[in-house]
């Protein structure tokens, strides 16, 4: 009977563990985004990455480039409808992989332009439309011609979701599909990739992604409940 018992319950906790581990996953995979103190968009604390293979007329090329220092944010719209253009600077740094001919590291100021308009809002989240309108990467560590730029023939478009944190500051989530073009003669012609490229926001250092309210509640009843597991099983030890 005992064993039957405790078999019953190894069963229950390896289930709860299993079931954490996909709830976890979950939460992680719906982005929740990261804390910041306000509604100011784009965060001076947060970080975009691009992370892409991109075709610049059949010239492969490994873009890795985080923008960080960001500058020029404002309080993001609370009307729905309501909509802000905003001039923005950031620093980039990362390389330039071109494959066959070797990598261009980059470290360089960067000008971007970003329209923010709200769409909605169910209880405490908001939701935005974005689009990166305009951005300028030249000069730093990159060769004297070469720039990258925001296509203006394609839009980047992107989203936004703002939601109260806790009852104090916003967990933000952000993205922009960004096409580029490159130039390495100053501009005179401009080559553009054949695909966007993710542009996605993480925590810059010192700002710590979170869960929602619900997923900690879930998370802390799932290890309640192996709690319980491991009660349960030292008294059986101890009886036996």
């Amino acid at each position: 009977m005992k064993n039957t018992t405790m078999k019953k319950c190894k069963k229950i906790a390896a289930s709860m563990l299993l079931l954490m581990a996909l709830m976890l996953n979950s939460f992680a995979s719906q982005a929740q985004g990261c804390a910041f103190p306000d509604r100011t968009f784009p965060s001076a604390n947060s970080m975009y990455k691009i992370n892409s293979m991109l075709d610049f007329a059949g010239l492969q090329v490994n873009m890795t480039l985080n923008f960080t220092g960001i500058s020029g944010g404002q309080n993001a719209p609370v009307n729905i409808n309501d909509q802000l253009i905003l001039n923005c600077t950031a620093t980039v740094a990362g390389s330039v992989d071109v494959i066959g001919m070797g990598v261009i590291p980059v470290n360089a100021p960067a000008t971007f332009t970003v329209r923010i308009k709200k769409t909605g809002q169910i209880g405490n989240q908001e939701t935005f439309e974005t689009e990166m309108t305009a951005l300028d990467i030249t000069g730093g560590t990159l060769p004297p011609g070469t720039m990258i730029r925001e296509s203006p023939m394609f839009p980047s478009n992107g989203t936004a979701t703002m939601n109260v944190s806790g009852g104090s500051g916003y967990m933000v989530n952000s993205f922009f599909d960004v096409f580029t073009e490159l130039t390495v003669d100053g501009g005179q012609n401009w080559i553009p990739a054949s695909t966007a490229a993710p542009m996605t926001m993480s925590c810059a250092s010192g700002v710590i992604p979170t869960l929602s309210e619900w997923g900690l509640i879930i998370f802390g009843l799932l290890l309640l409940g192996v709690g319980v597991y491991y009660i349960m099983r030292r008294k059986q030890m101890m009886t036996a």
